[in-house]
């Protein structure tokens, strides 16, 4: 998987999408388990990127070893924040709204955005739409607004609370300030 860690974005791209039709078709091959690193060395490593990269994690049937859930939500958080932005970000919540259990799905998510914080333009940017995006899924917005509260408390998440208030109602503000 040498083209996977270097090389240039469409030859990575074209690989995406062929896994993507193998998976399709039925004729998928064994992976190593794919992390964001992958993208690291990717020249062009965009939203659309990160958008392939997201859907080979949350579809492909066959890695080795196998994904763990909260493996395959810190490795989707990662490429987000590291190399996404504005469509990612709608891929991302829009992958997590459609899962059993969006709510806890969201709440883990966001617990471990808590955790591992942001650093940089890059990852603030990506950050705000991704928030942005899950508080427009009605399966994904209880969880986000309980989520924002925590982030108005810390320097690096604050700018994201802010970036997405004017999508909040007003008993959800009165909630996040109280």
């Amino acid at each position: 998987m040498a083209i996977l860690r270097e090389g240039d974005g469409p030859e990575v791209r074209r690989l995406f999408d062929e896994l993507h039709a193998r998976a399709e078709t039925g004729r998928s091959i064994t992976l190593p388990a794919p992390t964001h690193e992958w993208l690291a060395g990717v020249d062009q490593a965009d939203d659309d990127m990160v958008v392939r990269f997201l859907d080979l994690l949350w579809e492909y049937p066959r890695f080795d070893p196998p994904l763990m859930p909260e493996q395959i939500r810190d490795e989707s958080l990662e490429a987000n924040l590291r190399y996404g932005s504005g469509r990612s970000g709608f891929h991302h919540a829009l992958i997590i709204s459609t899962l059993p259990g969006p709510g806890l799905e969201t709440t883990e998510l966001l617990h471990r955005l808590n955790a591992r914080g942001i650093d940089g333009e890059q990852e603030t940017e990506a950050a705000k739409w991704l928030v942005s995006y899950l508080l427009g899924h009605p399966e994904t917005r209880a969880a986000t607004v309980r989520s924002l509260w925590w982030m108005l408390e810390r320097d690096d998440l604050a700018p994201v609370a802010e970036f997405v208030r004017p999508q909040l109602e007003p008993d959800e503000i009165a909630d996040i300030e109280s």
